[in-house]
């Protein structure tokens, strides 16, 4: 700011009227917002010297504290729109990236204990959401085909139990309402059939048994060493007597030694060879064959029935 040479001796005549010191303002405007006001002061001192007179001054610009506060204002609000805006988008993006598929997985897991997992192949998502949803229809198939297992099981179980019950309720009526009117050798046969269908229930109860503690993990496996050959003599004495009207044959190679759990292996050739009885007419031909192959025992049950 420049002084006038009228404005430079109006400031040192004020300055001697008061004791060789004075101050002056000036204000001015640099836009229309009466905030915007930058006041100019100068500061003035008279020195007298025994042989010289100083003059001192200083002159500067001060902005008032209201426009400071005004620009930083405007500023603070401009940077909390844009934050709003960024965090807006965020959580949009948020939301469509994990929140609603996560919401989405979760109603779909509700329904697993039903057995269905409504799932969509194509989820737009992060990598650990679809992860997640990667494993939930992983047990989705596992519990569909668990549930499929059981109604096969409880089907066959039901099939497996209602023959020979059906067979001993009838056979059974027939002792008690028609005993005086059969021979000895009926009744010989009756009571053989109704001890042969009780021991097909007693080994059907066993094989269910032997599930549950398999799935429990509470089936002890003993392994022993055994020869192949006893093993097939051991399960051909434990089969349904109606094996006489079928042709048994086996072929076993000898000095098979077998390191196994013998009762299982038992139970498990003793349900093949029942099954081959059961879904084979009378007079076919169940071939058991014991051979080793590659270092190991190998047993198989054929019939020449059909299917």
């Amino acid at each position: 700011y420049r002084m006038s040479d009228v404005e430079l001796v109006k400031e040192i005549s004020k300055a001697r009227q008061n004791n060789n010191t004075y101050i002056s303002t000036k204000a001015e405007s640099f836009d229309s917002s009466k905030d915007s006001i930058i006041k100019d002061i100068t500061y003035t001192r008279i020195v007298d010297d025994s042989d010289s007179t100083y003059i001192v001054m200083v002159n500067t610009s001060i902005t008032p504290v209201d426009a400071t506060v005004s620009t930083l204002t405007n500023q603070l609000w401009m940077i909390s729109v844009f934050v709003l805006i960024v965090v807006a988008i965020l959580v949009l993006v948020m939301n469509r990236n994990i929140a609603a598929p996560l919401t989405t997985l979760n109603n779909s897991a509700k329904l697993l204990s039903k057995g269905t997992y409504t799932y969509d192949d194509k989820v737009n998502a992060y990598q650990e959401v679809y992860e997640l949803n990667e494993t939930l229809k992983k047990a989705a198939v596992d519990i569909q085909k668990a549930d499929q297992a059981k109604r096969d099981l409880i089907a066959n179980v039901s099939h497996d139990l209602r023959t020979p019950l059906t067979s001993i309720s009838g056979n059974a009526s027939t002792l008690l309402y028609l005993d005086q009117k059969i021979d000895d050798e009926t009744r010989k046969q009756i009571y053989t059939d109704i001890y042969d269908d009780a021991e097909w229930l007693i080994g059907v109860v066993e094989n269910l048994l032997s599930v549950t503690r398999l799935n429990d993990g509470r089936l002890k496996i003993k392994f022993t060493d055994q020869l192949l050959d006893e093993v097939i003599a051991e399960s051909l004495r434990h089969i349904s007597r109606k094996h006489d009207a079928y042709k048994i044959q086996v072929e076993c190679e000898e000095l098979i030694l077998a390191h196994m759990d013998v009762r299982l292996i038992i139970q498990v050739l003793v349900n093949l060879i029942d099954n081959a009885i059961k879904y084979t007419p009378q007079g076919s031909t169940i071939c058991i064959r014991g051979l080793r192959t590659d270092g190991r025992a190998q047993i198989s049950v054929e019939d020449n029935g059909p299917g």
